[in-house]
């Protein structure tokens, strides 16, 4: 159905057909007369009266645009005209078809296209656009973009599920947005946003609004009866300082998240130029790594766990060692990090485990029997999902009882506080397996785990052994006395690391620590020089060991 209309020079509709009153809400008498700017939505009327001005210079051709005209029920309607001026007749004619539909529709793909459908923020597409119209000028223009997530986002959706998830993140948008001091955030997907600074080329101001903005996000979120704290991590880049393109602005505000990311999370990054240099030697060690796994060229080493009370060998624990080609044997702390990573952690991992339970129980049909073997986990192996499995197999296939393992939780694994992964260490536990969380002390996260973990010993991490003796080091002394009696109290056995002198050994034997593990004793030894130390070392007298068993 289309709406006919004839108006004067002025837009003085002269003629109306009687479709108006389906399409308007207006009968032809209700319009003759009036001025079309009494029906058209308020924003078009300059651009009606700028067509009517060009259809009467351009004379007999016809003009093709649309307008929205105001219902008489107050609704918004959208017309797409087709109009021509009679010079004779000194009148504008035109013919209307309500599109309102088509147009909502439009709206919705254009909505659709450049808008995150669960946060409403904009998206990718609206990023780049943006971008896109800020970089046409960037030779008088400046932008600063702060990348950000969410540190632990994971573990909420792991643990509380995607609609609390989801909901959380509803919340964070809306937070991140109110914020950002009338700046424009957008989501990329997940829980990755991205703060625009238009026209700023300052780092100082951009990493300052990007810390007001965290400031809005640290505070409680309700979510469904859930409180819940979430902190973030961004990384900043300047343009055209650190990127001359789109994407390579982009590419850089990422390498700086990660570095905020390796650096412990919770703060704004802004890009150096190192960090692609960082970056492209990772990508070189990620080869080099998944190249090692293929070659065999990992192996492991065993340090010896001795009781302090005298000093008799009753645990060991297996390290990985990388047998390099070109650089020698290289320890965990040259590519343990890009490792835990990378696309063969899985595979290193499962090798570490079956690989040290093998030697142990080799240890024991040659008669080197009592000795418990610590193996420490990667978080890979719980986001897999096998761990249970793959601990099975290799006691199974090794023949070694249940209770000479004990499998080491770091850090990065006990932050996570994800109830599967308590679970499954609740049922490696009830088959007998020890459970050690290795480098206590070194986190926050470290005394909430003693309560949720079934833990059956801490090992104290060595920066706090290291100066325990010395005058310097009365705080040090203090954190061990009290992490040995908090241990005692709790029923967990106490593993001091990186024990070097007999003063060390003295002191941490007087408070009670259960087992030493350090150079003092012996540096870490591979599998067959581990057996003649073994068996060389139980022959001493606790005297003997006492002067002569560090090697």
């Amino acid at each position: 159905m289309d709406l006919i209309l004839v108006t004067d020079p002025n837009g003085i509709f002269i003629r109306v057909s009687p479709s108006s009153f389906a399409i308007v809400g207006y009968r032809p008498e209700e319009m003759i007369g009036r001025n079309g700017t009494d029906f058209i939505y308020l924003e078009d009327l300059d651009g009606i009266r700028r067509e009517m001005k060009l259809g009467r210079q351009s004379g007999q051709g016809t003009r093709n645009f649309e307008t929205r005209y105001v219902h008489k029920n107050g609704a918004i309607i959208s017309l797409a005209w087709s109009g021509v001026w009679s010079e004779p007749e000194q009148k504008y004619f035109l013919i209307g078809r309500d599109v309102t539909e088509r147009k909502i529709a439009e709206e919705k793909l254009q909505r659709l296209a450049h808008y995150d459908q669960l946060t409403g923020l904009p998206n990718r597409t609206s990023l780049n656009e943006d971008l896109e119209e800020i970089f046409a000028d960037l030779d008088a223009r400046s932008v600063s973009i702060a990348i950000f997530d969410l540190d632990g986002f994971k573990d909420i959706n792991d643990t509380l599920g995607h609609t609390i998830g989801d909901k959380l993140l509803e919340m964070v948008a809306d937070r991140a947005a109110a914020g950002a001091a009338g700046r424009r955030v957008y989501r990329l997907g997940g829980d990755e946003f991205v703060l625009t600074l238009p026209d700023c080329g300052d780092p100082l101001v951009a990493i300052q609004a990007v810390k007001v903005m965290f400031g809005r996000l640290t505070e409680c979120f309700e979510v469904e009866g859930h409180r819940l704290f979430v902190a973030a991590s961004a990384g900043v880049a300047v343009a055209p300082a650190h990127g001359a393109t789109i994407d390579e602005l982009v590419a850089n505000a990422d390498l700086a998240l990660y570095d905020a990311k390796n650096a412990g999370g919770r703060m704004p990054r802004l890009f150096v130029p190192t960090l692609r240099a960082k970056a492209s030697a990772r990508r070189e060690l990620e080869g080099e790594l998944r190249r090692a796994c293929i070659n065999h060229e990992f192996v492991l080493h065993f340090q010896p766990q001795v009781r302090s009370s005298d000093r008799t060998i009753v645990g060991v624990e297996a390290l990985l060692r990388w047998q390099h080609p070109d650089k020698g044997l290289l320890a965990p702390a040259a590519f343990i990090d890009v490792l835990s990573e990378s696309a063969v952690a899985l595979e290193v991992s499962r090798w570490i485990l079956t690989a040290a339970c093998q030697v142990a129980a080799s240890w024991r049909r040659q008669g080197i029997s009592g000795l418990r073997i610590g193996v420490n986990l990667f978080a890979v192996q719980f986001r897999h999902g096998t761990l249970l499995d793959d601990v099975e197999v290799a006691l199974n296939e090794s023949g070694l009882p249940a209770d000479a393992l004990e499998l080491e939780v770091t850090e990065n694994i006990a932050l996570r506080n994800d109830e599967t992964i308590i679970a499954s260490l609740q049922q490696l536990r009830a088959k007998g397996i020890g459970i050690a969380f290795d480098d206590f002390g070194t986190g926050y996260a470290s005394l909430s785990c003693l309560t949720r973990f079934p833990l059956t010993r801490i090992k104290i991490d060595r920066s706090f052994i290291k100066n325990i003796t010395e005058q310097s080091g009365a705080e040090d002394a203090a954190i061990v006395r009290s992490i040995i009696a908090m241990a005692r109290n709790l029923k967990l056995e106490v593993t001091a690391e990186g024990v070097e002198t007999a003063a060390q050994e003295a002191l941490l034997a007087a408070e009670g620590c259960n087992e030493l593990q350090g150079f003092r004793f012996s540096k870490p030894l591979p599998a067959k020089t581990f057996e003649m130390f073994a068996s060389s070392y139980r022959e001493m007298t606790t005297e003997e060991r006492a002067t002569g068993a560090a090697s």
